[in-house]
């Protein structure tokens, strides 16, 4: 996509995000252009703008996962912020319905054998 869109601009760098994020609000793609700009130590650039998503996402502050994490606590309504591996599926199959089971399963069950139990913390499965 960077290939296709050069960032080379603020504006271009929001164009990305309107790309990349077509559901979010426009204050959501504004505040996080403002932070692009701000916290970039060099111009807009494909390279750069690779670096501020994936520092997003290993900071757990991507658009998409803080949405889904607040989905899954939101279905926690126990508090215990873990799901049993049914839980989850439940949960998948209710959100994305186009999703295979199977592939949700899948993530639950690596997830589940990273942690060593039968409950996968939220974190995890966000």
């Amino acid at each position: 996509l960077l290939q296709q869109l050069p960032v080379s601009s603020a504006r271009d760098f929001q164009t990305l995000m309107k790309i990349l994020y077509p559901i979010a609000r426009e204050e959501e793609l504004e505040d996080l252009s403002i932070t692009y700009a701000t916290t970039s130590s060099e111009p807009a650039s494909p390279t750069s703008a690779t670096e501020f998503l994936t520092g997003r996402l290993l900071a757990k502050q991507e658009l998409r996962l803080r949405k889904w994490f607040k989905i899954l606590k939101w279905k926690d309504s126990h508090h215990r912020n873990s799901f049993r591996r049914e839980e989850f599926l439940e949960i998948c199959v209710k959100m994305f319905p186009h999703a295979k089971a199977t592939l949700a399963m899948a993530e639950y069950d690596a997830a589940a054998r990273r942690y060593g139990g039968e409950r996968v913390p939220l974190e995890c499965l966000a």
